[in-house]
């Protein structure tokens, strides 16, 4: 076939070498002819239609290859075109095939997918700095497992749940009586209010206790809460303790005071007992004592005290009278009334008080 069309070099009887035949045959048959021809001009001509034919053949076989090559190269574009558009799916608009294309060939000997691991790498090493960055900042492990066994600021009421039973805490009675929630020690905790948690079942918080006196004819006066009221499911708890605020996370002591006696005094002071309001800082005592929390049962809880002593003008026993309710602010609320009597506040109650400081912060050896 790729001999069609070359003129015809040998006589009639001269017959063209068949292509499935050898040289060697070919040679034969023509010997066997009834009039043979000329050995040197048979073998002429037999040379000069093969060099023919392999010529025609080279020009035939070139195109046929080329056809090919185009073929495979635009079969291997539209895979690659198939493999690109799999591989953008789910990233980002901006990271386009067109896009990937001109970095691709921009990379010096790396193929499209080669250049689409590199970009798929450096997305992954991205998105994994972005979330060391936000644990850094937050405190929060990546997995559930990691905040079991190590702590840290729960992901989910559920892990804290896990974690408290990991400790062999049990949460039966929590949320009756004076007893608080699983999900309110979870929110103290996201709030800031409680130190994220540790291997240890222990619960580390910051409480600010805020003095407040008064001094009449008939001595000096101190304000203790002696029960909390929780509006949403009528709870009641007794305190028979002075005010006290949970400090946050790099939250001055004076400003923590502050903000305790606005949120739970609030609504019986003035806009001019706010204003001038004055905090002692030059007598802050700082102490600390390790106990089992009402609020918690059989959660051990660090409490780091602050004392602060702090000045209302015009808020004593004479204007409020012995006993008396507040509701806290309703911007700051958490559904609260609190109820308050003024206690004798006398050498004896602040002896009392110092020996309590002095104790903690210095305890005595065990035996």
């Amino acid at each position: 076939r790729a001999a069609a069309g070359v003129p015809a070099l040998l006589s009639p009887r001269l017959a063209v070498r068949r292509v499935d035949e050898d040289p060697l045959g070919h040679a034969c048959r023509l010997a066997c002819a009834d009039d043979e021809p000329d050995e040197s001009d048979a073998a002429r001509h037999a040379t000069e239609l093969d060099d023919a034919r392999e010529l025609q053949c080279a020009d035939v076989i070139s195109k046929e290859v080329q056809a090919g090559y185009d073929y495979l190269k635009n079969e291997k574009r539209a895979r690659q075109g198939s493999v690109l558009e799999r591989k953008t799916d789910g990233l980002p608009e901006l990271m386009d095939v067109d896009l990937v294309l001109k970095q691709a060939s921009k990379a010096a000997g790396l193929s499209v997918e080669s250049a689409f691991r590199a970009l798929k790498d450096e997305s992954e090493v991205l998105r994994v700095s972005h979330l060391e960055a936000l644990e850094r900042l937050t405190g929060v492990r990546h997995t559930v497992l990691d905040f079991i066994e190590s702590g840290g600021i729960p992901p989910s009421v559920e892990a804290l749940y896990a974690w408290l039973e990991y400790r062999g805490i049990d949460t039966k009675v929590w949320g009756q009586g004076q007893a608080k929630t699983v999900q309110e020690l979870f929110h103290e905790i996201w709030a800031g209010e409680s130190e994220p948690l540790t291997e240890l079942p222990q619960r580390v918080i910051s409480v600010v206790k805020v003095r407040l006196t008064c001094t009449d004819e008939e001595g000096t006066w101190a304000l203790y809460e002696t029960k909390q009221k929780f509006c949403r499911d009528g709870r009641v708890r007794p305190r028979n303790r002075p005010l006290a605020e949970k400090k946050r996370p790099g939250e001055h002591a004076a400003h923590a005071a502050v903000r305790g006696v606005q949120e739970e005094l609030g609504s019986v002071l003035s806009k001019e007992q706010h204003a001038g309001m004055v905090v002692r800082t030059e007598s802050i005592e700082h102490w600390e004592e390790v106990l089992f929390s009402n609020s918690f049962p059989g959660l051990e809880t660090v409490y780091k005290l602050f004392l602060v002593d702090v000045d209302i003008p015009g808020f004593n026993r004479k204007t409020t009278g012995d006993t008396f309710d507040s509701a806290e602010t309703p911007e700051l609320s958490t559904g609260k009334v609190h109820s308050w009597v003024w206690k004798r506040y006398g050498a004896v109650e602040q002896s009392k008080e110092l020996v309590t400081v002095l104790k903690a912060r210095y305890p005595r050896p065990k035996v």
